[in-house]
């Protein structure tokens, strides 16, 4: 009976240590198996991190507000148009005009997300010119200087900027008629208009490249013409398409 008694306490004592054993067993499992699950969370948030950082920084757009100076080249072609009044109906006697354009332009931009609005003005030499002749009469007109101050409007993707720009245009020019062994020479500053667009692309924070068209009508002149009778008037309109590429420098 005393051995019955003795033996039931050993079983009873037995038990909790094996259950203790077990247990902590497995709270070391689950120890080592929470710290492989923060390496690997680690690891994952080093090699994402850059990633995303990478998108969200090619899905920012561009910020184009400020001042800015550039330069610009590029070529110009379109029509004289010479008439005569007399003889009885008009006359008009028509050339092709083209040549190089090339100078400098500065501006000012303002951006509201990615909508920009701005104000550009440039001023340029010109090659641009033109020669006709009728019935033993020659006109020549030479286009020497081109100025334009236009608004300018445009949509920023990234680092493109699409605009749409227009406003005043003036030019310096000399055109020269001559007639049965007569010529004369006349400076004149014609006005109008000026009309188109382009796309930008920023190079750099502070530099970035345009292409551009436009079309330029500087309205119709009279010219006092010494070499025709004074009963004869003479008019001459001229316009014109550029296409210029251009780099610019933003403050």
């Amino acid at each position: 009976r005393d051995d019955g008694l003795g033996a039931f306490p050993q079983s009873s004592c037995a038990a909790p240590s094996h259950a203790a054993d077990k247990a902590g067993g497995s709270a070391i499992a689950a120890g080592t198996k929470m710290v492989k699950t923060k390496w690997v969370v680690l690891a994952v948030s080093l090699v994402s991190s850059p990633l995303l950082g990478s998108s969200s920084a090619l899905a920012q757009t561009a910020d184009w507000s400020g001042f800015y100076l550039g330069a610009q080249a590029g070529s110009g072609w379109g029509n004289n148009n010479n008439t005569l009044s007399q003889p009885l109906p008009a006359l008009e006697i028509s050339a092709d005009l083209e040549g190089f354009v090339g100078g400098v332009h500065a501006g000012w931009n303002m951006q509201m997300e990615s909508m920009v609005f701005g104000l550009e003005a440039d001023v340029e030499a010109s090659f641009m010119d033109a020669d006709s002749s009728f019935s033993g009469s020659t006109f020549q007109l030479d286009v020497d200087m081109l100025g334009s101050l236009r608004a300018r409007a445009g949509f920023a993707v990234d680092k493109f900027l699409v605009f749409g720009t227009a406003g005043l245009a003036v030019a310096s020019s000399t055109y020269v008629d001559s007639n049965g062994g007569l010529s004369g020479k006349y400076k004149n500053t014609p006005f109008g208009f000026t009309i188109g667009g382009g796309l930008e692309v920023g190079l750099s924070d502070s530099l970035s490249a345009r292409l551009e068209y436009r079309y330029t009508d500087l309205g119709t002149e009279n010219i006092d013409s010494v070499v025709f009778d004074p009963s004869v008037i003479l008019k001459a309109n001229h316009d014109f398409h550029t296409v210029r590429a251009g780099v610019s420098w933003h403050f």
